[in-house]
């Protein structure tokens, strides 16, 4: 796959980040002693977890689809012969985003 300079800046920044909250003591009392504080970091853990998982499944590019597996299981095999000749005759181009400067 063709990584964009942006896309590995981008992904450079990440490792960056997370090596810099990696260095944070979650467990201090500052973090404990104000309530609402104590909630939006356990939130802002979470999410960063979240994200992480997420990171970790789709980092590779999906499988392939099995469609003849699928179409032992449908009932409606019509549907499914005509999603696999839409998947294989369509091409898209991959979806990129990339951040502003």
């Amino acid at each position: 796959l063709h990584q964009t300079s942006s896309t590995m800046a981008f992904s450079g920044a990440i490792r960056r980040t997370a090596q810099r909250l990696n260095k944070v003591e979650w467990s201090s009392p500052v973090f404990k002693g104000d309530n609402e504080l104590s909630s939006m970091v356990s939130g802002f853990r979470a999410w960063t977890a979240q994200a992480d998982a997420m990171a970790e499944k789709y980092a590779a590019a999906p499988g392939p689809i099995d469609f003849a597996s699928a179409k032992k299981s449908v009932r409606d095999v019509a549907l499914v012969e005509s999603l696999e000749k839409m998947y294989s005759s369509s091409s898209p181009p991959a979806l990129t985003y990339e951040w502003s400067k």
